[in-house]
């Protein structure tokens, strides 16, 4: 009667290990966040920019 609570118990603790692991170990370096293909926002900037002063 204990065999299935006992495998249940087992595997929780095994799935849980690798999360204990990485929360201990946190970040202690600089984080890298990389984009890539980012969008061009300034040229709807610089067109709006031409407009505003071709009508002044």
């Amino acid at each position: 009667m204990t065999g299935p609570a006992l495998v249940g118990a087992v595997f929780a603790g095994l799935t849980l290990l690798p999360l204990v692991a990485l929360a201990l170990r946190g970040t202690t370096g600089p984080s890298r966040i990389v984009a890539h293909h980012t969008a061009n926002t300034d040229e709807p900037r610089r067109a709006a920019d031409a407009t505003i002063t071709s009508t002044r």
